[in-house]
Order: C-alpha cells, then structure tokens, then sequence
C-alpha cells in the first residue's frame, strides 16, 4: 500500500479478515513527467522512505507495518535499502525478483529467504523473500508454472508469486491465480504472510545451544537493531 493509503476503517476491516498489509515504497511516481537522474536520485533516499511509512502509518492508523515491496521493483546499490529498512523496523522486504519481461524463476539465486550483510560483516536485520514471477497470463508466462512451482519443491523453498490487483480480475490471469493456488494446494503447501515467515526465519535464528548433549544453558539470542549486534534475552542454567 502506497501513501496515503486506504482510509482506517476499510485497513482495519482488511485485517480482521487475517490479511497483512504490506508498505510499497515509491521512489518513481514523483520524480516528474520527465523522469531525469537527479529527480530519480533524490526519491532514492532514506529520508523519502521514512517520510512516505510516517505518512501512511498517520492516515491509516499507525498499524505496524512488517514487510514491504518497491514499487516497480526499483532496486539501487547493494545492500543500502536493507538497512533502511532494519532502522525502521521493517523486517521482511519482498522487492528482488523477476519484474522484467523475459525474466523468471531465481535470477537472485534463491527461492529460500535471505539475510544480507552490510559491510562489517553482520547480518542486516530485514529478510529478503524473493519473488518468481507475476500475473500469470499476462507477463508471465503460462507455461512457466509447472516448471517454477516444481523448482521450488525441489528446493523446500517459498512460492511466490504477485498478482496485481489491477490485473487479478482479467479473465485469463484470474482463471490462472486460481489454477496457481489450486496447484499449491495439492503439493501440501502452506499460505503464510510475510509476517508468519519472517518470524519463523528469525526465531530460528534465535537459538544458539551450548553443551550439545543435553542442551544445558543455552542461551537465546537476538539482533538488536540499534546496537547492531546480538544481545542475549534468556539464558537458561
């Protein structure tokens, strides 16, 4: 959801029917009708992020917003916008994948969720989950499928997919959303939010046992964002 976003009412209908409502940054639509380098350059920016979550955060309630996707898949250096998000508390970022046409499946490599690290070394605090392709029928391919959906199985890795709404309601895209949920179905796959699975990630990350034998203290662990580092909060005597 873009800002200003939909109205409280309608945010808070939406999740209480279980759904998740994601962030999606815009570092696009404002640069101008004459999109140059400069007016794209400045959109790119922690500043403008931070200034487009407040504002959605305001008009729709100031709900937690856990995950987020760039719009048009925008995507600039290596690990910056990652970083971004750690300090603002988005964990889970869902922008790289194939958004061109005649790109599809895992042209980062993974269908797994991922952790960057920044330059030091250490692991950034915000997960990224991949995407194989969108809106099937329309750019991507139909009879790309089978083929992802059997790569992914393969790998005991996350499905993804994006069906835009704009997009959902065509005849042939709409008939392929629900042939592509229907085959999930029957390979045994489990729908998760982005939430359900960034949480699953990180706690089991959490867990690091000392004295193998019989698990006598260990300690749990997590990544504290302001301080960069892990910091312990249980230990176990």
């Amino acid at each position: 959801m873009q800002p200003p976003g939909y109205s409280k009412s309608l945010c808070q209908e939406i999740l209480s029917h279980g759904h998740e409502i994601g962030f999606h940054f815009d570092a696009i639509s404002n640069a101008g009708k004459k999109k140059t380098l400069k007016s794209m350059s400045r959109l790119w920016s922690f500043t403008e992020l931070e200034r487009q979550l407040k504002t959605l955060q305001k008009h729709t309630g100031a709900f937690p917003l856990y995950t987020n996707k760039n719009h048009y898949t925008r995507w600039e250096g290596r690990t910056e916008f990652l970083e971004w998000c750690e300090e603002l508390g988005i964990r889970v970022d869902q922008t790289k994948g194939p958004s061109k046409c005649g790109t599809q499946g895992f042209p980062f490599g993974s269908c797994h969720p991922w952790q960057a690290m920044n330059i030091d070394g250490k692991l950034i605090g915000c997960l990224e989950i991949s995407f194989q392709s969108q809106d099937f029928g329309l750019q991507g391919p139909e009879d790309t499928m089978d083929i992802l959906l059997d790569g992914v199985v393969k790998a005991a890795g996350v499905a993804h997919v994006i069906f835009h709404p704009a997009h959902a309601t065509k005849p042939r895209v709409n008939a392929l959303m629900h042939e592509f949920i229907t085959k999930c179905k029957e390979l045994g796959a489990s729908f998760m939010k982005s939430r359900d699975i960034g949480e699953w990630v990180f706690k089991r990350k959490l867990a690091i046992a000392k004295g193998i034998q019989d698990l006598d203290g260990a300690s749990i662990k997590e990544r504290d964002p302001r301080k960069k580092d892990w910091v312990p909060i249980t230990t176990n005597s």
